[in-house]
């Protein structure tokens, strides 16, 4: 509660009855309803899971990089640059 507020007496008959396990709702819901506010009537199946079945990869830039990096672009070629060096390195035979 904040500072300088008083509660009133719907406020404080409310908490006790919350504190109490008295809902509301319950006697209106049966219990093996779920509240219209829940409900997912209306959802598509499926809507997003050819996105997650490709797989996401999030990074957190330390700030002094992303200064440098300001979009996925400019960090996806700077990776892509380093990535070439680092196969290029990688199939010379050891000297």
């Amino acid at each position: 509660m904040r500072s300088g507020t008083v509660p009133t007496r719907s406020a404080n008959r409310e908490q006790r009855e919350y504190e109490q396990g008295i809902y509301r709702h319950a006697e209106d819901t049966p219990d093996d309803e779920i509240l219209p506010e829940y409900s997912l009537e209306g959802g598509v199946r499926g809507k997003y899971a050819q996105r997650y079945a490709q797989g996401t990869n999030l990074v957190l830039l330390d700030p002094d990089v992303a200064e440098v990096f300001t979009d996925a672009a400019s960090v996806n070629r700077a990776l892509r640059a380093l990535a070439g060096i680092v196969k290029e390195h990688s199939h010379k035979p050891a000297a």
